[in-house]
């Protein structure tokens, strides 16, 4: 939305979110500026969805109903889509009790399910993903750190966030190897040893060491393949059919929540110290 503050002066009082029949005259101004290519009269132009509830709500919450479509999925309509988003991003009709983190999990297993046609073409497009992916296979020994790195006073606040996000990255995830053995199968006893015996919040540590440099590499590596491999197998699979078979529903629900478990650990690694020493 904040290129639509570059257009406020056009309407006496802006408009929000709240106001979408305002925002005509701010679209129009701006979809103007960038014509379609071709014949204006016969390209195609958007199209203006309203929200509605789905059938068979019975009564359910949008987070609630969200949650169910993990057990029996069935593809939202556009209109649905936007409903669910709608009402599960403001918040206005489900517990409030609800933690950020569950709320977090559940809208991301959501979208992961609706998007991964387009996540799995970005991440496969050989220009933009794929050659760097392939350079970082080509890495087959780590150089032992000339120095280490003590940059925190000139970046302090910026260290910080990175440092934190690799400790979200050993606590949601590496430490899940204690239980689930299958999500990493490459060895990384230093890391898992760090993981494990993680210092407080209150004091720093670091993930990319000579000791750790190695395994940090092979693992990313292998959050990468497994990734690409859980979109491959998502991309030829039938959602349709999935929400018909009881068999082919669980495949898609395993697969959309391992998307949801590499994608964040992705997530958390890419803004980590880490993975910017490791680059």
């Amino acid at each position: 939305m904040a290129c639509i503050e570059d257009y406020a002066p056009l309407c006496e009082n802006p408009p929000t979110s709240a106001q979408p029949q305002n925002l005509f005259s701010i679209w129009n101004q701006m979809l103007s500026k960038c014509l379609p290519a071709g014949n204006v009269e016969t390209s195609p132009h958007p199209t203006i969805i309203s929200p509605s509830k789905p059938d068979g709500l019975q009564g359910r919450s949008a987070f609630d109903y969200m949650k169910g479509l993990e057990n029996h999925w069935i593809t939202p309509s556009p209109s649905t889509h936007l409903w669910i988003l709608g009402n599960v991003l403001v918040g206005r009709d489900h517990d409030c009790h609800i933690s950020p983190s569950e709320l977090s999990t559940h809208l991301s297993r959501y979208i992961a399910a609706m998007s991964f046609k387009m996540i799995a073409r970005r991440f496969n497009n050989a220009d933009l993903s794929r050659r760097y992916i392939e350079c970082l296979k080509q890495v087959k020994e780590i150089p032992i750190m000339s120095q280490p790195g003590k940059d925190r006073s000139v970046h302090y606040h910026r260290s910080q966030i990175e440092t934190n996000s690799d400790r979200l990255f050993l606590e949601d995830f590496v430490t899940l190897s204690n239980i689930d053995h299958d999500l990493i199968r490459t060895h990384i006893p230093n890391i898992l040893q760090l993981a494990n015996n993680l210092p407080s919040n209150d004091k720093d540590f670091e993930l990319y060491t000579d000791e750790t440099s190695t395994e940090f590499h092979n693992l990313l590596l292998e959050i990468l393949d497994r990734f690409k491999s859980t979109l491959d197998t998502l991309m030829a699979f039938d959602r349709d059919k999935a929400a018909r078979e009881s068999d082919c529903h669980h495949v898609f629900s395993k697969n959309v929540h391992n998307i949801h478990v590499y994608g964040y650990a992705l997530l958390r690694l890419c803004r980590g110290r880490a993975f910017r020493i490791h680059l």
